[in-house]
């Protein structure tokens, strides 16, 4: 059973670092909204695992003397698990440690990019803007006759004329 508990110490560590690069690749927010769902679900499971296996990779040289020395210097406490300090250094002290910040950032970029964010959101709303729009006294008779006594297009046995409508909005009546 000595192993039992590292195996906790890595599968609670690696949780954190699963939720850490989720929330970290949803910010803001607006990023999931921001692109196709698929996108964003596939891209974040890749920024996820890249994170997890940078996690496994700093965990791995923090348990080698020469690499923990290295890194932390003589005054480390070698009590402390290298799953934990790695897990520090990802979630906590990310912005602290720049080249740890490059890489995470690199990580994230390529994918931000691979799910589209902000490209898709910028194709959306090309799609969206309107063209040339104009209106012909044809619909604006349509129009006054469908909506001329307020009623909404609602003398039609409570169907809307869908043509006139999907036209032209309804002009101001003076």
């Amino acid at each position: 059973m000595n192993g039992s508990p590292a195996v906790l110490t890595y599968a609670a560590c690696g949780l954190l670092i699963v939720v850490y690069a989720s929330g970290r690749f949803n910010t803001p927010p607006s990023n999931r909204s921001s692109t196709r769902q698929t996108l964003y679900w596939w891209s974040c499971a890749g920024y996820v695992l890249s994170a997890l296996a940078l996690f496994a990779a700093l965990s791995i040289l923090l348990q080698a003397a020469v690499w923990r020395t290295a890194l932390l210097g003589r005054s480390d406490e070698p009590s402390l698990p290298a799953p934990l300090i790695a897990t520090l250094a990802m979630t906590t002290l990310l912005p602290s440690i720049p080249l740890l910040k490059r890489v995470d950032e690199w990580f994230l970029s390529i994918f931000l990019e691979w799910a589209e964010i902000p490209a898709e959101i910028k194709r959306r709303a090309a799609a969206m803007t309107p063209e040339s729009f104009s209106v012909s006294r044809e619909d604006v008779a349509e129009l006054r006759q469908a909506y001329g006594d307020r009623s909404y297009g609602d003398r039609h046995g409570g169907k809307r004329d869908q043509t006139a409508v999907a036209r032209a909005p309804p002009p101001a009546l003076s």
